[in-house]
């Protein structure tokens, strides 16, 4: 198991599954991950619609045996709205 982003293989499964999909860690992602581990604050994946942003989050998560904490932000969401647990849920 690692012990942080630095020490995450080029691929994460997806799944339990030995055969399942995996995730493609590129640099800037483990980069990204690497920094919210070290200053133990959460990662903000932004990005379109269908570019891995959920499958980057269940991988790591999966990896590095966190909670994923997932919350859909949207124009009228508040620093407020996000320290809240009604808006967030734990998979």
């Amino acid at each position: 198991m690692p012990q942080s982003p630095a020490d995450l293989p080029p691929s994460l499964p997806l799944t339990d599954k030995k055969r399942g999909p995996k995730y493609i860690v590129e640099n800037k992602a483990k980069a990204a991950l690497l920094m919210a581990w070290a200053t133990g604050r959460p990662l903000l994946v932004l990005g379109e619609a269908g570019t891995g942003k959920s499958h980057l989050a269940l991988a790591a998560a999966n990896a590095l045996k966190v909670p994923l904490v997932k919350t859909c932000i949207l124009a009228r969401t508040s620093a407020e709205d996000l320290r809240s647990e009604e808006h967030t849920s734990e998979l």
